[in-house]
């Protein structure tokens, strides 16, 4: 098939699913200069359901505090403003998120494989983060949960033509990212990274989503963008979940080299995030 002309901007728009309300008015808040934290805990306030998912994510071992948190206002100052903003908008596109069509989940991926290997690459690029001594290593939980958010737009926008790419990708065992290149003009990396940059997220999130495939190519925020590479290459040899790549690359040797290593260590890290993988698990999906 000839490659398809897609306009970017148009793939986006109305796509998938946008930021919640609550999401936007925190974001909102916290952009005012003279904001007021107890604020933030009232905005959050209303929507009960919501709040039950933080309490509930907040306690549990996937962050390990040895205090519980008792109420929003808490979470706000154990977690700080912006990662539970990150939280909102992580639960919520999961939750809004209906699932693929039939044809997908028979044949292909299934959003629960989806989100696994997501929530997947969130697990163990956290636990890269703290053994490599970053500040707000939390946010990498978001980093893996929305990383692949390209691939909805294009399984939702265009399924035929997502489809092709899939069969293809998965009988000739080619890569995901360069069928897509050359079938759409640009990868699901790139997708996500272009959404998340019109949702007004920050570089340090957009950036490493564009280049999770390209490492290398990442300028501002190169640390970042190779631990989310690492996280994501690792969950695919560990085969935690599938969300379309049947064709995986083995981790950049470039980027071995700057963590250290001479090879993959999938198996040492599935042992260290079992634990705190499934119960993500039992919480998201």
């Amino acid at each position: 098939m000839n490659r398809k002309v897609i306009d970017l901007q148009e793939l986006v728009k109305d796509s998938v699913a946008s930021p919640p309300e609550v999401y936007l008015k925190v974001k909102q808040a916290i952009d005012n200069p003279d904001f007021i934290f107890d604020d933030l805990a009232k905005i959050i306030n209303n929507d009960p359901a919501l709040v039950a998912r933080i309490l509930q994510i907040t306690n549990s071992p996937m962050y390990g505090f040895e205090v519980k948190v008792e109420n929003v206002a808490h979470a706000l100052n154990v977690l700080g403003v912006e990662q539970v903003n990150e939280l909102i908008l992580a639960t919520s596109i999961m939750k809004e998120f209906k699932g693929f069509p039939k044809d997908y989940s028979e044949r292909l991926v299934d959003m629960k494989s989806f989100w696994r290997h997501s929530i997947a690459c969130g697990v163990i690029g956290k636990y890269l983060a703290e053994k490599t001594k970053m500040m707000n290593a939390e946010r990498f939980y978001l980093l893996g949960m929305l990383h692949d958010m390209g691939s909805l737009v294009v399984y939702n926008k265009l399924p035929e033509l997502s489809m092709e790419i899939l069969v293809r990708c998965k009988e000739n065992k080619e890569n995901l990212s360069d069928v897509e290149v050359e079938l759409l003009g640009m990868s699901h990396a790139r997708i996500g990274s272009y959404l998340m940059k019109e949702w007004g997220l920050p570089q340090n999130i957009y950036e490493p989503v564009a280049f999770h495939h390209q490492p290398l190519q990442a300028c501002m925020f190169a640390k970042e963008t190779a631990i989310l590479h690492f996280a994501d290459c690792v969950a695919d040899e560990l085969k935690l979940g599938n969300s379309g790549e049947f064709a995986p690359s083995p981790i950049n040797p470039s980027i071995l080299q700057r963590f250290k290593l001479k090879e993959s260590p999938a198996k040492f890290i599935e042992r260290e995030i079992r634990d705190k993988f499934y119960t993500a698990l039992s919480i998201f999906v």
